[in-house]
């Protein structure tokens, strides 16, 4: 069951992928980077359909993943591989969508949020979208180049190459559409994790230590300190703790210390005792104390 899970939503984000790559970023002609990038400009040259040359593309790329960085790797990029250029092939043919062109605006906005959603939902299931980052790794393996130096230096050469029958304004629609979808794939691959860590510096922390763990149910760590100008010695508070109860530990806090510092900030990536881990069972003596 949780493989057939696995499957259906590489497939729906691939499918999201498609459908935003050709009726928003092909159409409207933005100049983007990766594999898509590099159909287009030989969808220019020589009129071959992008799906073509996209399945030629990953093809070449699955070869090489294969070969230099094992079968693991590659096997992870195997489905996006093929469903990718499957579906924009479907969709190549469909005129209907042509319904749905909106202003350029609209369009790259939709675009950058769909796609970047459809790789979000690929990447969660722990595969690959593979691209230019197969490329990018081998270097690093076998050259020690930085994986972002080679993925920059890719997409630089290919928007350069796009302008070349292209328009500025097309380049300026293409960067907000790479910049949405960074954002909408990070946000997919962070829900349901962020959550938010608060630091607490207060002489009373030990009746708000208790508070915290048997009133509001959250688990806290004391860091040992010193005050700044005076060196006094304390502890620092430390909690992770849902969005939704922020509001019920400022008021622990505050009805115990009103003068106590509270420090928030959201964290995307939680884990260990009490978080993905079972949390311990609270000692009875604990309680008594």
């Amino acid at each position: 069951m949780k493989h057939l899970q696995t499957v259906a939503l590489i497939t729906l984000g691939n499918l999201l992928c498609a459908f935003a790559i050709n009726t928003f970023i092909i159409h409207n002609k933005f100049i983007i980077g990766g594999v898509t990038g590099t159909s287009i400009i030989f969808n220019h040259l020589l009129g071959l359909p992008i799906s073509t040359i996209i399945y030629i593309v990953n093809a070449i790329l699955f070869v090489l993943g294969l070969l230099f960085l094992g079968k693991r790797f590659a096997l992870s990029t195997l489905l996006s591989s093929i469903m990718l250029p499957f579906f924009l092939g479907i969709f190549e043919q469909m005129s209907w969508q042509n319904e749905l062109m909106l202003d350029s605006f609209l369009s790259c906005v939709l675009g950058g949020i769909l796609t970047g959603i459809g790789n979000g939902l690929i990447i969660r299931q722990n595969a690959s979208t593979g691209g230019y980052d197969t490329l990018a790794l081998i270097l690093k393996k076998a050259y020690k180049v930085p994986v972002h130096i080679t993925v920059y230096v890719i997409d630089t050469c290919l928007i350069l190459a796009m302008l070349t029958f292209s328009n500025l304004t097309n380049l300026v629609y293409g960067l907000i559409t790479t910049f949405l979808l960074s954002y909408a794939m990070n946000k997919v691959l962070t829900s349901g994790n962020s959550q938010l860590q608060i630091f607490i510096i207060s002489s009373h922390y030990e009746e708000i230590r208790r508070n915290l763990l048997y009133d509001l149910d959250v688990g806290v760590t004391l860091l040992h300190s010193q005050t700044g100008f005076h060196k006094k010695e304390l502890e620092v508070l430390i909690t992770i703790i849902p969005n939704i109860k922020l509001q019920s530990l400022k008021k622990i806090v505050k009805d115990i210390d009103p003068t106590a510092f509270i420090s928030v900030a959201e964290v995307s990536e939680i884990g260990g005792r009490g978080y993905t881990l079972e949390r311990k069972t609270v000692v009875a003596s604990e309680l008594i104390d």
